[in-house]
């Protein structure tokens, strides 16, 4: 009998049925854990204004998530620090794209932000220096 294979999946691997062949395969779960989708998407903080304001429940800024087709999801966050949680909320609620596009700063460029897009199969592009209009989000957050 012929192998047939599945053309519509949403994982990345696929995998032989012979189990000498099958124990070579390494696994990744973390990878198959979340939706896919094959789009780019941009990300970046903003900041309420004014130095040191707070939301009612002890916000200082957001991480923003936009497509190129318009979606737009927002994370509020506690401190610029806490992108790696707000990436992990937009993959476990939204999907885990092919890449996401950020600009240079260090929160935004940290190893373990590297590690966990990389443990879910997206790469992450950096964006040189350059200005405020470069990415797409930065659109979004001067409106």
């Amino acid at each position: 009998m012929a192998e047939r294979t599945l053309e519509v999946t949403t994982q990345l691997r696929s995998h032989t049925h012979d189990p000498k062949l099958a124990r070579n395969y390494g696994t990744n779960a973390r990878m198959l854990r979340y939706r896919r989708i094959a789009q780019c998407f941009y990300m970046d903080t903003f900041f309420a204004n004014g130095k040191g304001v707070k939301s009612s429940r002890g916000n200082t800024c957001c991480q923003l998530f936009v497509s190129d087709k318009g979606f737009v999801y927002v994370v509020p966050l506690r401190t610029k620090s806490d992108v790696l949680y707000a990436v992990k909320q937009f993959a476990k609620e939204v999907c885990a794209p092919k890449a996401i596009v950020c600009d240079a700063s260090k929160e935004q460029t940290s190893l373990y932000l590297k590690r966990f897009m990389s443990s879910i199969g997206t790469t992450l592009r950096v964006l040189e220096q350059g200005p405020a209009w470069s990415t797409t989000t930065e659109l979004y957050i001067l409106k």
